[in-house]
């Protein structure tokens, strides 16, 4: 994915992602949903501060792990 263009929508209780780029577009949890407010324009140690009061430092993590793997294989 080209994290260039990415949109955030809200619907109901779900939360959607949309890449206009490639027109991929995934649901995610609400970890993932917060780490894309930042993703990947901040550092990650910055994101892992600026969540840390609402997700463990390890999840946030993980999420940025698994949007690096995905960026990774475009």
């Amino acid at each position: 994915m080209a994290f260039t263009s990415l949109h955030r929508i809200k619907r109901d209780d779900r939360h959607f992602v949309l890449d206009t780029e490639t027109c991929f577009c995934f649901e995610c949890d609400g970890i993932s949903w917060d780490v894309l407010a930042h993703y990947p324009h901040t550092p990650a140690n910055h994101i892992v501060h600026l969540l840390e009061g609402q997700h463990p430092a390890a999840e946030v993590e993980e999420v940025i792990g698994e949007l690096e793997w995905l960026r990774s294989t475009q």
